[in-house]
């Protein structure tokens, strides 16, 4: 299910802040933002399999733009930041692993 504002939900005295999960058709890319993403180890597969496969988003502290933290297919941990262009495409900004 798919929420289209952030809801609260509550259970057990643990408060979760709960978005919809990202779904694009299109990540837009170029020579640089795959450059940069490639300087930390990780591939463009790789960053799209972590934003398209992961259920919340937050908000990167640094820049406010969406952020996903989620595994690879091969159990990679990565935090995957973007920049939404519009409901179906989003253009990738940077991605690193998480310890």
């Amino acid at each position: 299910m798919l929420l289209q504002e952030p809801t609260t939900v509550s259970s057990f005295m643990v408060t979760l802040e709960l978005h919809a999960m990202p779904y694009f058709y299109i990540f837009i890319r170029d020579g640089e933002n795959d450059t940069h993403i490639a300087e930390h180890g990780v591939t463009t597969d790789e960053f799209e399999y972590v934003v398209l496969n992961t259920r919340r988003t937050e908000a990167s502290h640094s820049s406010g733009r969406p952020m996903v933290i989620g595994q690879t297919a091969s159990g990679r941990s990565l935090c995957c930041i973007y920049e939404e262009i519009d409901a179906i495409s989003c253009c990738p900004v940077t991605a690193f692993d998480v310890n």
